[in-house]
């Protein structure tokens, strides 16, 4: 397993914008105003990328033991995306695994928080160029928002744009043009 953690706030909100902006086809889909609508309740601070083995019995164990080493304010967490890329053949990950997953990563905020369970979006995109064998897991947590996190609110977004109009290529419309003459019944 190799994994990249990922603590700039500019950075994880790549991570997630490219769940939509990527070539991959979306198996399990998540829609992109449920992602603006995290943005607003939580600031996404962390990211951790893994490269794993789908057929690795123990994947989950080691995710979460490379979570909690992390030094993630647990207490302040607020809520997580997961992006799953696997290969489109991909035959060793199961609905099983990926639901163990999801309930060990909503359970890790520690119970004498006020809050003991909290919830993500998640997400399983494919991608043929991924090797069978492997899968890509991302990781984003959202934290409660700051105060310093409302003010670069704007900029982020602003950020977002720009990364947008760099990943995207213009739209050229080929439309057909329409000449509209009015009724002369005289």
């Amino acid at each position: 397993m190799k994994y990249e953690v990922i603590t700039d706030r500019f950075e994880v909100e790549k991570l997630a914008e490219d769940i939509f902006l990527s070539d991959d086809k979306a198996f399990v889909h998540i829609d992109y105003a449920d992602l603006r609508t995290l943005r607003r309740c939580s600031t996404l601070k962390y990211g951790i990328s893994f490269t794993i083995s789908c057929s690795n019995d123990k994947f989950i164990e080691d995710i979460l033991d490379v979570i909690k080493s992390q030094d993630i304010p647990f207490v302040n967490l607020n809520t997580f995306l997961i992006n799953i890329r696997i290969n489109e053949d991909e035959t060793s990950l199961n609905n099983e695994s990926i639901d163990n997953l999801l309930e060990q990563i909503e359970t890790i905020k520690p119970i004498d928080s006020s809050e003991y369970y909290f919830e993500g979006l998640w997400t399983i995109n494919t991608n043929s160029s991924i090797p069978l064998g492997e899968c890509y897991i991302n990781i984003m947590f959202g934290l409660n928002k700051t105060e310093e996190d409302k003010l670069e609110d704007e900029k982020h977004e602003q950020m977002i744009e720009e990364y947008h109009k760099m990943k995207l290529p213009p739209v050229e419309w080929d439309l057909p043009k329409f000449i509209i003459e009015p009724d002369n019944e005289d």
